[in-house]
């Protein structure tokens, strides 16, 4: 089938949302093309019926076109009866230019499982890389339901398939503010969904739903957003981590405040360190020696009863946290 081109007008031009797949914002480059230019690639356009017209392809130079007072474009024009080749078409053009995210492979795929043509399905299914159990595109028909702002970030941060399905137990409607503090943190794919399988894992183990810890987050702890990104990342994670260990976090505390001690009542400057991952086991020990004099008075101090007392008082503590 080859399209007929013509010049229409953008007001007998309908662009319905069911067909757009592409989430992209238009490139400051397509802005300036057409506001100097005007629009030079032909829109994909169906014509449903006489002189009104659907797109299929096209969506972003119709609507900077309209931003910019046009009043006419170029157009490859198909008789409603080929909407399905228009838009194979057009989809086949889109794939030259940039490869498809998942977010938008779900909208292809919501948008081609009410196609007639089940040969030209089959096609698309190979051509986009997606399999065709019929259980796996409901999964993808389903994701491109979620919300806008779920979605968008699902392809800003070019999610992979696996790890939205690790995503899935947890429900979109649980999802989603974690999903919108997450953009606002600009977090990674794999970074969300590392911080989504704790939230997950304290939801289970405290029978707290995952909405509820998100509401338990906002009161105990403050992200103010005059904050450095980093700082405010660094603090939900160590907020994320003592949910999900609440015993660990308890021993290091109390091996902290027994180093405080240590050091509090020891009569020489002296410095305590320990590994908080355990890798590493025992204490290190930090000293300031400015002359060789000094090291007969260090050791016979270190020897003292009560300074071992409280440096054994550490290693009991470290032991707790090993078991």
């Amino acid at each position: 089938m080859i399209p007929r081109w013509e010049i229409v007008s953008l007001q007998r031009i309908q662009a319905l949302e069911k067909w757009r797949y592409r989430l992209d914002d238009p490139s400051d480059l397509l802005r300036a093309s057409i506001r100097f230019s005007g629009v030079i690639s032909p829109l994909l356009l169906v014509e449903q019926k006489k002189g009104i017209y659907w797109i299929v392809d096209g969506f972003q130079r119709y609507f900077l076109a309209s931003e910019e007072g046009l009043k006419n474009v170029p157009a490859l024009v198909y008789p409603a009866e080929n909407q399905e080749i228009a838009f194979w078409h057009g989809l086949q053009q889109n794939g030259i230019c940039r490869e498809f995210s998942v977010a938008e492979k779900a909208r292809v795929v919501y948008i081609v499982l009410d196609f007639q043509d089940r040969a030209l399905q089959d096609h698309i299914w190979q051509w986009l890389g997606v399999p065709s159990r019929p259980s796996l595109l409901q999964r993808y028909r389903e994701l491109a339901h979620f919300p806008t702002e779920i979605i968008q970030y699902f392809h800003r941060y070019r999610f992979s398939w696996r790890q939205i399905e690790r995503l899935w137990p947890l429900r979109v409607e649980n999802l989603l503010p974690w999903a919108q503090l997450a953009s606002s943190l600009h977090l990674k794919a794999q970074e969300f969904v590392q911080i989504m399988e704790q939230v997950w894992d304290v939801s289970l183990r405290e029978n707290v739903s995952v909405k509820d810890l998100f509401s338990q987050l906002q009161k105990e702890l403050s992200l103010p957003s005059g904050m450095p990104e980093s700082q405010r990342v660094r603090l939900l994670k160590e907020y994320l981590h003592r949910l999900r260990y609440p015993i660990w976090h308890k021993i290091q505390q109390q091996v902290k405040q027994a180093a405080e001690d240590f050091q509090k009542h020891s009569p020489i400057p002296i410095q305590v360190h320990w590994d908080p991952t355990l890798e590493r086991t025992g204490v290190g020990l930090q000293l300031w020696i400015e002359s060789p004099e000094q090291l007969p008075q260090f050791a016979k101090q270190l020897t003292k009863k009560e300074l071992v007392r409280r440096f054994e008082h550490i290693l009991q503590h470290l032991k707790k946290m090993e078991e």
